[in-house]
């Protein structure tokens, strides 16, 4: 039987919420002459504290918009069913069935194992490697199932590493930086890529709404600001542990690594499975980074969405459609079934794993995040085998890379919905003008320096990230920062949205903050004091590097040395000046 202490707890997080949102859900509060601006402060309460409290789902919360704006008269229900479902959310839906994909025909595991194969045994190689891997991988599929694809062959290269030096002790700084780098390295990737964490995609539905007017935010200027400073905080972060961690690690020369490479030599070579989807893949990638013009400095490339259709041809063309139209391909071609032999292969090549999970559920709770803020359970890999027989011959059978029936059950859904609550309340801050009242009451930050203004963005939401899910932060936030950029027309929104978007992610102080790191801590080989140790540091020296280092790159992709006239209005419909 749950304590009582527990059930008063939760009461208290439902009830003190409603209470403090009933005087201006009701109007008995007006923070404004205008009263749906009210209302909406009202359900924007509601709707944060139980994200960040999470007495229920914080996917069930985000229905709390989206029913309780229509029904309070702040926003119409047919505006606020439109704003649910976007380009953003098609590019995060294509995005995941090229991970399930990945993880279904085992591409995810050979890219580790190659890993662990290219850069030996030897300790600061080996952590870079992994950490790389980590990154690279978190670059396009969900940093929880990033991270239950490394945090296996992390335990088996610790077994393997104790077992031959026989001295776990000496093992064990060694095995610290290996799990600490997987956690902060699935963050770390997820921050490059615009389909890497769902804040990312966050903010390029937020400045879409809040600016329509505004060049739309693409894959590839998205990724020309964010993947240098991606590389930078990795070479902090490798950095940090090779110095902390790896000083007094030295291992035997010439460590057997055999059992690595026979789990790859088991995979065989690459099925033709494997080969269609990389070769998808890396087609997909490629026509993101070249859909739209790209105009960094001096540098002009003409995108082939241009080509196609002249010059409004990215308008039409958006990164959703052409992830859309890779991902469904995935249905369509067929390629052999392996063998059973070959089916048996790739099971043994696979380090199992069992998390402590029991344990670690009865002590944490873990966000939604399926960067995904991340909820992809670990797969199966089991890939049904059946034959056809003609004349007592066995004839190879071919089937789809992927089924529907197997990967709409893989699919995060839940990670839509969430996306869908934050849109709507989103659209409830545009119609009820509370963005504009919420940046006219915040104005007066925009009178220091901008670096200290970015800081203090930044700093707040990477505190806010490590306490609740980096989704609800980010739905949370980024309406107020650009708001503040609108009212106050000094700074370009962009060079405040984009440091506040990528501070969602580095939250690595708490094992609670993302699944990755919760994931890593249920290896047994890191502790919550070794979260707080490095986590902190890294944080905060993080943050300060990611604001500097962010300032500068959205300055040479998006020319933001004066405030665009695009971002005089958040809406289509031009509102009256508030009084």
């Amino acid at each position: 039987m749950e304590p009582t202490w527990k059930r008063v707890l939760w009461w208290i997080e439902i009830v003190v919420p409603l209470l403090v949102a009933i005087p201006f859900l009701f109007n008995w509060v007006v923070i404004d002459k205008t009263k749906p601006a009210s209302q909406c402060l009202g359900i924007t309460i509601i709707t944060a504290v139980w994200w960040i409290l999470e007495p229920v789902p914080i996917v069930v919360t985000a229905f709390i918009p989206i029913l309780g704006l229509p029904l309070v008269g702040v926003s119409k229900g047919k505006d606020i069913a439109s704003s649910m479902f976007t380009d953003t959310s098609l590019v995060f839906l294509g995005g995941f069935i090229f991970s399930v994909a990945m993880v279904k025909w085992n591409l995810h595991s050979r890219i580790a194992l190659k890993t662990v194969i290219i850069f030996g045994l030897r300790p600061r190689l080996l952590l870079l490697g992994i950490c790389l891997v980590t990154g690279f991988l978190s670059m396009w599929i969900s940093n929880t199932a990033t991270a239950l694809t490394m945090v296996p062959n992390a335990l088996a290269i610790v077994a393997k590493l104790e077992e031959i030096t026989g001295d776990p002790e000496m093992v064990a700084p060694f095995a610290k930086a290996l799990f600490l780098g997987i956690a902060f390295s699935a963050g770390i990737g997820g921050m490059a890529t615009l389909i890497g964490t769902p804040p990312n995609l966050i903010f390029a539905q937020t400045a879409l709404k809040q600016f329509p007017k505004s060049p739309a935010i693409g894959f590839s200027d998205f990724f020309f600001v964010a993947f240098p400073m991606s590389v930078l905080l990795m070479i902090i972060m490798y950095m940090y542990f090779v110095f902390v961690y790896m000083r007094k690690v030295k291992f035997p020369p010439n460590l057997d690594e055999s059992v690595f490479r026979d789990n790859y030599d088991r995979l065989g070579p690459m099925s033709p499975a494997e080969t269609v989807i990389t070769t998808l893949f890396v087609s997909l990638a490629l026509l993101w980074l070249f859909r739209a013009d790209l105009n960094i400095g001096s540098l002009k490339i003409k995108g082939w969405s241009t080509l196609l259709h002249g010059t409004t041809g990215s308008s039409y063309i958006l990164d959703g459609t052409v992830a859309m139209i890779l991902s469904i391909l995935l249905f369509f071609i067929h390629v052999p079934q392996p063998s059973e032999k070959k089916e048996q292969q790739n099971q043994k090549a696979t380090v199992d794993l069992e998390l402590k999970k029991e344990e670690t559920d009865k002590k944490y709770k873990a966000p939604l995040e399926l960067d995904s803020s991340d909820g992809m359970e670990e797969e199966d890999n089991e890939i049904v085998l059946s034959k056809l027989t003609i004349d007592g011959e066995e004839s190879m059978k071919w089937v789809p890379i992927l089924e529907w029936d197997y990967t709409e059950h893989k699919i995060p859904w839940s990670i839509l919905f969430l996306f869908s609550g934050g849109f709507a309340l989103n659209q409830g801050f545009i119609d009820s003008k509370l963005d504009k009242w919420i940046g006219e009451k915040l104005k007066s930050f925009t009178d220091l320096p901008l670096f200290v203004l970015i800081l203090i963005i930044t700093y707040i939401t990477s505190a806010l990230s490590n306490v609740s899910s980096n989704t609800a932060c980010a739905n949370i936030v980024l309406p107020i920062v650009a708001a503040l950029a609108q009212n106050a027309k000094k700074y370009h929104p962009w060079l405040l949205m984009l440091p506040a978007t990528f501070a969602t992610s580095i939250c690595f102080i708490l094992p609670i903050a993302t699944p990755p790191n919760l994931i890593c801590l249920g290896s047994g080989r890191i502790t919550t004091k070794d979260f707080l140790k490095s986590g902190t540091f890294i944080n905060i020296v993080g943050v300060f590097l990611m604001s500097f280092c962010t300032m500068y790159l959205t300055d040479a992709v998006y020319d933001t040395e004066k405030f665009p006239t695009w971002a005089n209005t958040s809406s289509l419909i031009q509102f009256p000046a508030l009084n």
